[in-house]
C-alpha cells in the first residue's frame, strides 16, 4: 500500500512538473532562437553549399545504380516535381486573422502567395476600417501579400470560429 502511495505522489508530482514546465515554452527566447533557425534555414535554401554539391555529384558518378534503378529514381523524380508544381483547385480559400502572431502571419501569407490562393479574414482589426487598412498595408510593404480579402459569410459558411 504504501509503495502505491508513493507511486501516486511519484506520478502526481511529475505531471504537476510537466504542467509546470509547458508555462515556459512560449518565451521570447524560444521565439527568438526560432525566428534564428528560420533565418539560418533561409540563408542555406539562398545560398547553397557548393561544395557539398560537388562531393554529392561525385559521389552519385563514383557510385553508380543499375538501369533499372535509375529509371525508378527518375520517375519519382518527375512525379516529385510535377506535385510541386501543381497548384491546389480553384475555389480554395485560406482563413487567416490578426490574432494571429506577426510573424506566423507572414508566414501563412506567403504560402497564399505561393498557392495563388485568397487570403480571407473575417472581419476588420477591432472594428476599425483605418486600423484594417494599415495592418495590411504594412503587410503588402513587408512583401508578404499581394492583398487580403474580408468576408464573414465564408467564415460562416465553412464553420470557421
Amino acid at each position: 500500500m504504501k509503495q502505491n502511495m508513493n507511486f501516486l505522489v511519484a506520478l502526481i508530482m511529475t505531471l504537476s512538473g510537466n504542467v509546470w514546465a509547458s508555462d515556459a515554452v512560449n518565451t521570447v527566447e524560444n521565439r527568438q532562437f526560432l525566428k534564428q533557425q528560420e533565418t539560418l534555414s533561409q540563408q542555406l535554401r539562398d545560398r547553397p553549399d557548393t561544395q557539398l554539391k560537388t562531393w554529392a555529384e561525385q559521389q552519385i558518378q563514383d557510385n553508380s545504380l543499375q538501369q533499372s534503378d535509375r529509371h525508378y529514381l527518375d520517375d519519382l523524380v518527375r512525379k516529385q516535381q510535377s506535385l510541386q508544381t501543381e497548384k491546389p483547385a480553384s475555389g480554395a480559400v485560406y482563413f487567416v486573422s490578426f490574432s494571429i502572431p506577426e510573424e506566423g502571419l507572414k508566414r501563412m501569407l506567403g504560402e497564399t502567395r505561393r498557392y495563388g490562393i485568397p487570403a480571407t479574414l473575417r472581419g476588420m482589426l477591432n472594428n476599425d476600417l483605418k486600423a484594417t487598412a494599415d495592418a495590411v498595408l504594412s503587410l503588402v510593404k513587408d512583401g508578404a501579400t499581394d492583398g487580403v480579402q474580408i468576408d464573414s459569410t465564408l467564415f460562416s459558411e465553412y464553420h470557421v470560429r
